[in-house]
């Protein structure tokens, strides 16, 4: 049995054994379209199947082969080996390697490491991190150029020799980059703009600011270790070739299954290391036992991991590592049997009618026990493959540069609006000479000290 595929369940009311689980609800969609009935049994050995000899399989194929059953209904991967003796139908359920650990088993990185600077960069690209120092120095020689081209500002009136007592209200290029970098800080500093063009241009800085330093924050909590509850990123384990630099670790897969196939026949040298040691567990459910022990990793199909994971008995499991290989799930029958097709079509009608979404949230979903482990509700299933943007341990890249449009658009706005603005200042100093009005700045007033 592999729950949540397949199960047997005491019905107390009926006092019988019911099958249940994804697998008998999709073969339940399928006897409904087809105008079938069928009976389901175990297997003697209780494997999926792997080759004997030449003539020969084990499990749940052997069976199919043999003609004891006509359709072999279990989370079967489809691989060439087995197609070679039996044909598989339209996959029902795609997914991915990874593997399932204990959160006893994470060990926190040494103190030198978590206090490595790199990490408060990592939130970040360094296209981003460029970009902010060029918008930086952007906005400060804007500032700088209002300074000295706006009437209403004292670099515009000392250069022209038209007051001296306030050179220290000036801002220069010293002043214009530190007043630019304090604003990050959400600090004001001194001399400060006086100009409406200059201080529209130092608002739409301080929201660009804001929107910056939100982003930072939320990026940061997502992935740097010291500060993510996620314990993947405290994780000495990070993805399947990390498992050889840690000896004390015991790691397996299950027997005469197809990931333990996948690491002998794959080309990759390191993946022919992980073979020389790796363990090999009866079952699944031997194997979530070994984990939950601690010091034990289980390699296999992600779906089945998760949903391991998320019902767990203490919810101390979890699932580390990108998938490995994209592989198939689907049912077997003997060699050129009309069954196949009939059962292929009859899937796609399922899947056309949203009902393999159903079952699968169903059992994969909803009622799980871990809710803190939940899918969230941008869980997408389309043609059979399971695609998630925000479930609990995904990992998150740092931002890009495409994620700073919008406020890029906004500072550069902010800019064309302060030299408009700075226009119309000008404009209207000019006109007001012209009319010998009094000069727009009393040097005697107070208010042009503070």
């Amino acid at each position: 049995m592999s729950p949540p595929f397949i199960n047997i369940r005491h019905n107390k009311r009926t006092r019988r054994y019911v099958w249940e689980g994804y697998n008998m609800d999709i073969m339940g969609g399928l006897a409904k379209i087809l105008g079938i009935d069928f009976s389901v049994y175990l297997v003697p050995d209780g494997k999926f199947g792997s080759k004997i000899n030449e003539t020969h399989w084990s499990g749940m194929v052997g069976e199919v082969m043999s003609g004891a059953a006509d359709v072999a209904v279990a989370p079967l991967t489809i691989t060439s080996q087995r197609e070679s003796v039996v044909d598989f139908t339209r996959p029902f359920l795609q997914l991915g390697l990874t593997m399932l650990m204990n959160r006893r088993d994470v060990i926190r990185k040494d103190r030198t490491e978590l206090g490595n600077l790199s990490y408060f960069f990592n939130p970040f690209s360094s296209w981003v991190w460029l970009l902010i120092l060029l918008s930086w120095l952007v906005v400060s020689l804007v500032l700088l150029a209002h300074n000295y081209l706006n009437p209403y500002e004292w670099g515009y009136r000392l250069r022209r020799g038209l007051s001296d007592e306030h050179d220290h209200e000036n801002i220069g290029l010293k002043q214009s980059l530190w007043f630019v970098f304090s604003s990050f800080a959400l600090q004001g500093s001194r001399p400060r703009p006086m100009s409406i063009s200059a201080r529209s241009l130092v608002s739409f800085w301080w929201m660009f600011c804001i929107v910056v330093l939100a982003t930072y924050i939320v990026a940061m909590i997502k992935t740097t270790p010291f500060v993510s509850r996620d314990p993947r990123q405290l994780a000495k384990v990070r993805n399947v070739g990390d498992l050889i630099k840690y000896p004390e670790l015991k790691y397996g897969t299950l027997d005469e299954g197809s990931v333990r196939n996948f690491f002998r026949d794959s080309n990759r040298s390191y993946y022919r290391r992980l073979l020389e040691n790796i363990q090999t567990y009866d079952s699944v459910l031997d194997a979530n036992e070994k984990v939950m022990e601690g010091g034990h990793v289980f390699i296999g199909e992600s779906s089945y991991l998760d949903w391991l994971a998320a019902n767990s008995s203490n919810c101390d499991l979890f699932v580390v590592g990108g998938s490995l290989e994209e592989r198939d799930y689907g049912f077997a029958v003997q060699e050129n049997h009309p069954l196949r097709e009939a059962l292929s079509r009859a899937l796609l009608k399922l899947r056309e009618s949203g009902k393999m979404e159903i079952y699968y949230r169903r059992w994969f979903i909803d009622g799980i026990k871990c809710r803190n482990y939940k899918v969230d509700d941008n869980t997408v299933f389309e043609n059979g493959k399971l695609t998630t943007t925000g479930g609990l341990w995904n990992d998150e890249p740092p931002v890009q540069l495409s994620s700073f449009a919008g406020p890029m658009i906004l500072l550069a706005a902010g800019i064309i609006v302060s030299f408009i603005v700075l226009a119309a200042e000008f404009a209207y100093y000019t006109y007001r000479s012209k009319k010998k009005y009094r000069p727009p700045f009393d040097t005697s007033r107070s208010r042009l000290r503070n």
